[in-house]
């Protein structure tokens, strides 16, 4: 897809030798472009898998979504990872070969684990104060050290302190700048700070904490909608043998 640089959303240095601090690059691999893109080169299993997980990569990042729809887009993914790879192990597929790499998979689990986790303690515990998912994460500390390696490359604890007033000033400014989405389409960018922009969040929405007869039926249909994937992938690569 990279190199078909005519029609391509990406850039040729987002895949080769890319630089694993570009938000902006990571963010332009699940848009809807680069899944058009897909289908239109005809891996369409390839567009099934950035959509589902880039649905659930937007979980955290969205402001408007509800969750309601928290919960489906998570366990969304979940049940695809999971369903692909017992199919796999039953018929002795190599996961290495054919499965997203051991880190990946427990990354999925952890943020699927922590999310749920999350809504359930605010319902029970923090309503009906908001959830805000952006704010549930390690963003600032990747963009500290990605601040720090910008001017450091190999730095210490010692080096790390006496930056810290510069630090200050870059993530003031930082936070400040808006993100003009049209650099999506520039590769290289860095970090895409996001963090404090609150702008866009519907409180009331991040308010409503769905009851436990809910969660039950967003579940079953998060399974009957990853089967349903699932099945149309299965008949594809069947008639393309």
């Amino acid at each position: 897809m990279a190199y078909n640089q005519d029609r391509s959303p990406l850039y040729i240095h987002d895949v080769n030798k890319l630089d694993h601090q570009d938000d902006c690059a990571a963010a332009q691999l699940f848009s809807a472009a680069s899944i058009q893109q897909a289908i239109e080169c005809g891996h369409s299993d390839l567009a099934i898998f950035l959509f589902i997980f880039g649905e659930a990569c937007d979980v955290y990042q969205s402001h408007t979504i509800s969750h309601t729809q928290h919960i489906h887009l998570v366990l969304w993914a979940f049940f695809f990872k999971s369903i692909w790879k017992h199919f796999l192990t039953e018929n002795r597929y190599p996961l290495a070969r054919h499965f997203i790499s051991p880190e990946a998979d427990d990354i999925l689990d952890i943020l699927v684990n922590g999310l749920l986790a999350l809504i359930i303690i605010h319902c029970d515990h923090l309503s009906p104060f908001p959830l805000l998912p952006w704010l549930h994460s390690t963003k600032v500390n990747e963009h500290i050290f990605g601040l720090i390696r910008s001017t450091l490359p190999e730095f210490t604890i010692i080096d790390a302190i006496q930056i810290i007033p510069k630090l200050n000033v870059c993530l003031m400014a930082a936070c400040r700048r808006k993100v003009d989405t049209s650099s999506l389409r520039r590769g290289g960018a860095g970090y895409a700070h996001t963090h404090f922009n609150s702008s866009r969040a519907d409180l009331d929405a991040l308010s409503y904490f769905p009851p436990q007869e809910v969660f039950e039926k967003v579940a079953g249909r998060s399974g009957i909608t990853c089967h349903l994937f699932l099945i149309c992938t299965a008949v594809r690569t069947s008639r393309s043998l």
